[in-house]
């Protein structure tokens, strides 16, 4: 299940050469892929559903001191300490620099070979295809199609909005699709007010203190799921 570990895209090597912060996402990358790839394969052979986290580099922990100070390893203790049981293990599906067609190209079909079905499912995309991605319309389009293909449990995050004019209008219509759709939303633009203190180092990607807004953001919907 591990794939092709991803490395730095030639923009990041790049800014890595006179960025410390952007050599240190460089870094992370194959080394945080790794990470998740080695649970992964521990978690495939064992019994029970499991946790899937499906996006992008959020969903890897990107920025974050360790992988599991990522919001998957914050949120998945929040619901331990709540609860006081353990929670599904997770099997991280996500990758680095993922755009809405990756998740529906390459990662779908992995989560729709998992058996027995997840217990929950959590999505992160979207900010790739606003740096990328000339239209809002065709960025909606394409996460209409991704929540058709979605199981039941599913829990999505909408975007940071803060400055961006673009990302609020695409999360108003994440909010819908959620809501028409039964899934949970994990409200991460309206929870995120500002950046401050919560940033990595590259300047891009939450530290830990950001990565707990994911994370408490997730709770609530996670939790009823």
């Amino acid at each position: 299940m591990s794939g092709r570990a991803p490395q730095a895209g030639p923009l990041v090597r790049t800014l890595a050469r006179f960025s410390p912060g952007m050599q240190v996402t460089a870094e992370q990358i194959p080394r945080y892929h790794q990470y998740w790839s080695e649970g992964n394969r521990a978690i495939a052979s064992g019994d029970g559903p499991a946790w899937v986290v499906l996006g992008d580099s959020l969903g890897q922990g990107i920025g974050a001191t360790l992988p599991d100070n990522g919001y998957g390893g914050q949120l998945r203790r929040m619901v331990e300490d709540g609860t006081g049981t353990p929670g599904p293990p997770i099997i991280n599906l996500s990758r680095c620099g993922a755009r809405i067609r990756d998740v529906l190209d390459a990662q779908l079909p992995r989560l729709h070979e998992i058996d027995p079905e997840p217990a929950l499912v959590t999505l992160t995309v979207g900010n790739n295809d606003l740096l990328r991605t000339a239209t809002d319309r065709k960025i909606v389009t394409a996460l209409e199609t991704l929540c058709a293909r979605l199981p039941a449990t599913a829990v999505v995050a909408t975007l940071p909005e803060i400055g961006s004019v673009r990302a609020r209008s695409i999360n108003k219509k994440i909010r819908r699709m959620t809501d028409s759709s039964g899934f949970g939303c994990a409200d991460v633009g309206a929870a995120l007010d500002t950046w401050r203190g919560r940033q990595a180092a590259d300047r891009f990607h939450p530290n830990d203190d950001g990565y707990a807004v994911w994370a408490e953001a997730f709770l609530a919907p996670v939790v009823g799921v």
